[in-house]
């Protein structure tokens, strides 16, 4: 299975593909010489789960078939790190919020300038929101909800944190350590 993520510059029509792996044939590359450039806010990012998210000023609405406001998907949180000698990273965390429904969604998603273009390298989802600490240039914690069997849709009992470290050999963050801890009431 590939996920793709695609990048495209509002209003023009060019797409940045951004995934780990090639993609469509009919998108076209944007040259990325500094990722802390790149207009997020106004862009379309292609989502596995929710198809396009026509950004403008970091939020879309997503309607329903009735044309009722059904998802608000936001950017919240957006942030570089520099891990390594002109290794620059650029993270977007986007909150998506079911209007018509029960859930929300964080997804925080790593981007950086690569041989084509702009590239998706580091995306970790998470129900009802993910807890992100940077600590230094060179690790990241991720904290979200883990549900057992009995809770409830809207309480896990538990919450996992991930430790991811910079490995310079891979150009990648890489899940040093995890711990599921009990949440107290």
């Amino acid at each position: 299975i590939s996920l793709f993520l695609t990048l495209r510059i509002w209003p023009k029509q060019n797409l940045i593909n951004i995934s780990q792996t090639p993609t469509i044939s009919n998108t076209t590359q944007e040259v990325c010489s500094d990722i802390a450039e790149i207009d997020f806010e106004n862009q379309v990012i292609n989502d596995p789960q929710f198809g396009d998210l026509i950004f403008r000023n970091g939020v879309f609405e997503q309607k329903d078939d009735l044309g009722k406001a059904d998802w608000e998907h936001k950017i919240v949180d957006d942030f570089t790190m520099t891990p390594g000698v002109a290794q620059v990273i650029r993270f977007i965390k986007i909150n998506s919020n079911h209007f018509s429904g029960s859930g929300a969604w964080d997804r925080l998603i790593g981007f950086r300038c690569g041989n084509r273009g702009v590239e998706k390298f580091f995306d970790q989802r998470g129900l009802y929101g993910i807890k992100v600490q940077k600590i230094g240039n060179n690790q990241l914690s991720l904290t979200i909800g883990e549900w057992t069997k009995n809770d409830p849709a809207c309480c896990p009992s538990q919450q996992k944190e991930s430790l991811f470290q910079w490995n310079a050999q891979e150009h990648a963050f890489v899940l040093k350590q995890e711990s599921i801890q009990k949440i107290q009431p």
